[in-house]
């Protein structure tokens, strides 16, 4: 996922099955200046999905569009297998808009899979409700 914020920044956002978490990265600075090596936008794989599509995004994620960010929150998948305990599992970020209203950055939380996804919190899995654990940001 990239983002693009007002000011130009833009962000990449994705899943480490390997760290069991979410990704963040500059793509571009606000400058204007490329800070990846490889650009998502170049990458023949990745096929983008502008938030606006009437087709491939929906009513729920438009939304979203324009609104201002307040605060961020991070989630930590608890593991019952002692080899995954030193992984961080961060597995959520939940961007709180100034309205209130959340966007959740997934590793899997929608369906308990390696994926990334872009949910909204209640589309949480029931299962991984209970093994999610808030961890303080310092922002």
């Amino acid at each position: 996922m990239l983002i693009t914020l007002d000011t130009g920044l833009e962000v990449r956002v994705g899943s480490d099955p390997e760290l069991m978490s979410v990704v963040i990265l500059v793509e571009t600075s606000e400058a204007g200046i490329l800070a990846v090596r490889y650009p998502l936008r170049d990458n023949a794989d990745v096929y983008c999905v502008d938030i606006l599509d009437s087709v491939y995004s929906n009513e729920t994620m438009r939304a979203f569009v324009g609104k201002r960010i307040r605060t961020f929150r991070l989630l930590q998948l608890a593991t019952k297998y002692a080899a995954y305990e030193e992984r961080p599992r961060e597995a959520g970020l939940v961007v709180v808009f100034e309205d209130g209203s959340e966007l959740l950055l997934s590793h899997g939380l929608h369906d308990t899979s390696d994926d990334f996804s872009v949910i909204t919190p209640e589309m949480i899995h029931p299962e991984l409700c209970s093994k999610l654990t808030e961890i303080p940001l310092s922002l």
